[in-house]
């Protein structure tokens, strides 16, 4: 914008003084002020003609509905900042650190533990000569030891052994 010429000066100074200078043009005017001499007094003679007009003014006390909203307001408990648990921030920034520490932890957990993969090697049920399960062997490949279980515990005869032929 040219804000040298004069007309747009004394225009923006009007707004600015009336109130109705909003945004960033009121950002950018109040940064002007502080550098332009000129510029602020001409807004402070703009200041010098409305002052009488507001105190010819007779006063006006607001509703009180006007006076809970600024109160409301000020507590921040306005509408829009009661729009509920799903858009407040301060609820969800602990949550979500916390979501983080446990997804890291769990990541590390996993890089940090070695794999652990079962092995079922080999397994044979042996049957007994009525075709009930009576032994589990198993090999483990990895230790290279064989195990075997009796499925029912059965007494021996004195002066028997068991023996495990295998082909």
């Amino acid at each position: 914008m040219r804000y040298q010429d004069p007309k747009l000066r004394a225009l923006l100074a009007g707004e600015y003084v009336l109130g109705t200078l909003h945004g960033a043009p009121r950002r950018r005017f109040e940064r002007l002020l502080l550098e332009d001499a000129r510029l602020r007094a001409l807004m402070e003679d703009w200041q010098r003609r409305l002052d009488p007009l507001a105190d010819q003014l007779a006063p006006v006390t607001p509703p009180a509905r006007v006076w809970h909203k600024v109160r409301e307001g000020l507590r921040g408990t306005s509408r829009h900042r009661r729009a509920g648990l799903w858009r407040r921030v301060e609820i969800w920034r602990p949550l979500a650190l916390a979501a983080s520490l446990l997804l890291l932890s769990v990541g590390l957990y996993n890089l940090l533990t070695p794999a652990i993969t079962p092995t079922l090697g080999q397994v044979a049920v042996l049957s007994d000569s009525q075709a009930q399960a009576a032994w589990l062997v198993s090999l483990d490949a990895r230790r290279g030891a064989l195990t075997v279980k009796a499925v029912q515990a059965r007494g021996l005869a004195p002066g028997k052994a068991l023996e495990l032929w295998a082909l």
